[in-house]
């Protein structure tokens, strides 16, 4: 049975432009249903590690805390930004005054009119976690952030973990962390869900649980096991003709990670005839279908235009970006390639590889306007004029790179192949849904 903890911020709507740590003004407890009001004692250092009264326990007498830190950052002026409601309510376990960034002036001017507020459970165990403690177990509890409006209704919620010093780990996390942490309320929700101008925070705490990742675990063998039926090809089922080669697959592994060769199997037959490649590069992107995520990076350079070419008819998308990351790591793009490169990536979709290779003919523009290859751009008519407007900085997109946004991608589950401005209509799709 978990526990449920109130904290009540009084006087919400009135805070002080100045700024600074916000301790709650009352607690209440009420997993037995009371909601009686009492008033928190506020800790001498500033900090709720320093609180030395018995108060705020859950049920099995761990002591909580809620600490806010106020921060309206002034820009090179030294204005504050006159709307209070544009800030942030975050969950952190990063807790940074005001008096430390007086000491980073540059910080004020970067962040300029972007106030921050932190919100920051605290917490302290007593003697019965001592024995997995000494053992260097990690002791954890789950926690549940929980605002609401004027009719009861969740408004937000929201899951963590916190480990025996207070630290915070947001759990199923779903919003970028920054060093001020994990977004929990913006200012225009918190205001309107203010009771009697108090902002009221739920805190609900699950029993102590031992972190699974103390334990020194063995990995599932999933992976070397399926590479290596793919090496041996033992029960394969269907197989790819290839010059004359024939390679063994399973129709089970395609259907899972290459749907587009798994339809080539619908009908009764097994066999399958493959032109216009190799056998070896064909059999290098079946291994990537079969899990083998580190692919040569040797190979991937060497040939990274046919293993493109090949990924791209078939509909291998993550190896065919591992291919543009090899090429771009590779340092091997120049002065006297770039054209021909921009080319390449332009017709085959190659958005990680077009932003490096048109990056580097922006800062070299000046040398290859006036070279034999700057020619080859005038029968493309799309990418000269995308050039053009990448030299003249006239874009009017996102400052995020293409790899930036590729990271979001994957850490969303999103479709993370396109352009930079489909990938960031498919996050901002994926924002408004969240």
């Amino acid at each position: 049975m978990p526990s449920t903890l109130l904290f009540k911020f009084n006087n919400f709507h009135d805070i002080s432009e100045s700024g600074g740590d916000l301790i709650p003004d009352e607690y209440s407890d009420i997993t037995s249903k009371e909601r009686e009001w009492k008033v928190m004692i506020k800790p001498n250092g500033g900090m709720l590690r320093y609180y030395v009264d018995d108060q705020a326990q859950d049920r099995v007498g761990n002591m909580w805390g809620l600490s806010m830190l106020v921060g309206f950052f002034k820009n090179r002026f030294n204005e504050v930004n006159p709307n209070v409601d544009d800030y942030q309510v975050r969950i952190s376990s990063l807790c940074l005054t005001l008096r430390e960034l007086k000491l980073h002036p540059l910080i004020n001017i970067l962040l300029l009119n972007v106030p921050k507020y932190i919100l920051r459970p605290y917490k302290t165990y007593p003697n019965k976690s001592k024995e997995a403690e000494s053992l260097g177990y990690s002791i954890k509890s789950c926690v549940t952030l929980i605002a609401r409006d004027e009719t009861g209704s969740i408004v937000k919620k929201r899951k963590f973990a916190t480990n025996i010093d207070g630290d915070l780990k947001p759990l199923n996390e779903t919003e970028e962390e920054s060093s001020n942490g994990v977004r929990f309320l913006d200012g225009p929700t918190s205001r309107s869900i203010l009771v009697d101008n108090a902002l009221i925070i739920e805190l609900e705490v699950e029993d102590d649980i031992i972190d699974i990742s103390s334990f020194n675990l063995p990995t599932s063998t999933l992976q070397s096991n399926v590479l290596e039926l793919f090496d041996n090809g033992e029960d394969a089922d269907v197989f790819f003709q290839v010059n004359g080669i024939s390679l063994p697959a399973h129709k089970l592994i395609l259907k899972l990670n290459a749907k587009q060769l798994y339809s080539f199997f619908t009908s009764d037959d097994t066999t399958v005839i493959i032109e216009g490649t190799t056998p070896e590069l064909f059999k290098f992107m079946l291994r990537y279908v079969y899990g083998d995520d580190q692919p040569d990076s040797k190979y991937l350079v060497e040939h990274y235009q046919e293993v493109i070419g090949i990924t791209d008819k078939y509909n291998i998308t993550g190896l065919k970006l591992e291919a543009q990351a090899a090429k771009i790591a590779s340092l091997t793009i120049d002065k006297d390639n770039v054209t021909e490169i921009l080319i390449f990536a332009h017709d085959k979709n190659c958005f990680l590889l077009k932003e490096y290779a048109m990056k580097m003919y922006v800062c070299n523009f000046e040398d290859l306007v006036h070279t034999d290859s700057f020619n080859k751009l005038a029968t493309n008519v799309e990418l000269l004029r995308e050039l053009m407007i990448a030299v003249n900085g006239l874009s009017s997109e996102t400052d995020s790179t293409v790899n930036k946004l590729i990271g979001k991608m994957l850490k969303y589950d999103l479709n993370f192949d396109g352009p930079k401005d489909v990938l960031l209509s498919r996050l901002k799709q994926h924002k408004e849904e969240e």
